[in-house]
């Protein structure tokens, strides 16, 4: 009885040991290098400059960044909650992303107790230091933009759709689903599934006064977009009565689907579990399957197996190819699939070993691919041929204003996508004027500063742009910072 009660002490402390050491891991994996490598583009400063003006008062706004489609926009709760961060950090981004950083690294704490009862402790810590080194995980964290969040608020979700139902934690993930809606509106629908599952499941537990809440609590999340649809004619109603007759029966080649669709989820299956190793994809998904049938009457393996096939039914019906960003939602439950397998090699006690060897495996994996491509902005989707990384924004700006020396002067720019400075708008805004007092003028002046962004699409536009340049104005100086260039120059 005292060995047990000995173990029973030493595993209640790993319990809580373990929890606060992966936290730190999985932060420290997020944030390393996040000063230099910041990724700063135009969205983020269209919504940096959002969140300015609801900040200074100027502007409440009740909707969020436009979607793909004509007429619907996400949610304005990512606005209001990226206004945290940058108000304790006094409009600095990289406040911003340590807190997106924060709440990432929340989620593989959270993933460790979502099985408490299904699976081994073994397996939990597994699926925790998957989580916590998923390449593609951390790669969503470093993304200061709206569907980012969608990931650690998908295994928040889960944890509340606990096998035996509770009021609460039902109200509770009704929360985090409204939220993930504001989010990115598709990651919503692919998880919707597995709600209804899970509300079908407890239908007999749903008293009027459990539903009366549930709807009161989504009409307060929605509430915006009533306001917003009420005061602009109707137009997210009309944009949605549109996406659904719009849809046109159109030629199309099954096959090329969905061998096309495959190669999306393929893609994003590897770069989350085993980066470093893609041609072992097919093969850890095919065990997967057969785990997860052979666990099928389990309530935790029926929500994982809603949510790997419910993106790729919607996809189907829609006729749409899912970007990386629409199947962010997934990744939970990739890290869970893969717990199935950890868990059943474990389940034989000679092969013990072999689930420990997969777990290692899994994160040697994505921590060499991390140390090849975290450190030079490799592979990372979300920037596609931009190099506005922070580190070297501000050293653009430290050259532009000792070059300026306090004098009046003003900037152009060539940035990719093609004219659209948002990004530049806001460091000026919030960095040049904190660190030296003062803003560039809207008139050319006749020393100027011309911020040049690679073009790797049309490097003949880029030639032209600067060809004409070179006829109205003369290169005093020149600066780059590893991708960026800046020239002070001077009109003819």
């Amino acid at each position: 009885m005292s060995i047990l009660r000995k173990l029973s002490k030493k595993n209640l402390k790993f319990e809580l040991l373990f929890p606060l050491v992966i936290f730190f891991i999985a932060f420290g994996l997020r944030i390393y290098t996040l000063n230099e490598n910041l990724f700063f583009g135009w969205e983020q400063g269209r919504d940096a400059l959002i969140v300015q003006e609801v900040l200074s008062g100027q502007k409440l706004t009740l909707i969020g960044p436009k979607t793909d489609i004509e007429g619907i926009f996400h949610g304005a709760f990512y606005y209001y909650l990226l206004a945290i961060p940058y108000l304790l950090g006094k409009g600095n981004p990289l406040i911003a992303a340590y807190f997106w950083a924060f709440i990432h690294a929340l989620g593989a704490v959270v993933i460790f107790f979502i099985a408490k009862n299904e699976f081994k402790l073994i397996t939990r810590v597994g699926v925790s230091l998957i989580y916590a080194f998923s390449f593609q995980g951390i790669v969503f964290s470093k993304w200061l933009s709206n569907p980012s969040l969608c990931l650690p608020l998908t295994v928040f979700l889960l944890y509340a759709l606990k096998e035996k139902f509770n009021k609460n934690n039902f109200l509770l993930a009704l929360i985090f689903w409204g939220l993930i809606f504001h989010l990115e509106l598709i990651a919503a629908l692919f998880l919707f599934p597995v709600l209804v599952y899970y509300s079908l499941r407890n239908l007999k537990n749903f008293k009027p006064i459990i539903i009366v809440q549930g709807i009161f609590l989504l009409s307060i999340i929605f509430s915006p977009y009533f306001i917003f649809d009420i005061r602009h004619n109707h137009l997210l109603f009309n944009g949605f009565l549109n996406l659904l007759g719009g849809t046109k029966e159109t030629q199309l080649n099954v096959w090329h689907f969905l061998k096309d669709q495959m190669i999306v989820f393929q893609r994003e299956f590897s770069l989350s579990i085993i980066p470093k190793f893609p041609f072992l994809v097919k093969f850890i998904f095919l065990a997967g399957i057969i785990c997860l049938f052979w666990d099928r009457k389990k309530y935790l393996s029926k929500l994982i197996f809603l949510g790997l096939i419910s993106p790729f039914l919607l996809t189907i019906v829609v006729k749409t190819i899912p970007m990386s960003q629409a199947l962010i939602a997934s990744l939970p439950f990739f890290y869970l699939f893969c717990a199935i397998i950890i868990e059943k090699i474990v389940d034989f006690k000679k092969f013990y070993f072999l689930g420990s060897g997969l777990i290692l495996f899994i994160v040697f994996s994505n921590f060499l691919y991390y140390q090849e491509t975290i450190p030079q902005n490799k592979n990372l989707f979300f920037h596609a041929y931009q190099y506005t990384f922070l580190g070297d924004q501000k050293r653009i700006l430290d050259f532009i204003y000792k070059e300026a020396d306090g004098q009046n002067f003003s900037f152009n720019y060539y940035s990719f996508p093609y004219w659209l400075p948002q990004g530049w708008n806001y460091l000026f805004s919030w960095y040049g004027k904190e660190k030296y007092g003062y803003l560039p003028q809207e008139q050319r002046t006749e020393t100027f500063f011309v911020i040049i962004e690679p073009d790797e699409v049309d490097k003949k536009r880029q030639d032209l742009w600067y060809e004409n340049f070179n006829k109205e104005s003369k290169v005093l100086e020149t600066f780059t910072s590893r991708n960026l260039k800046v020239e002070k120059r001077t009109i003819l």
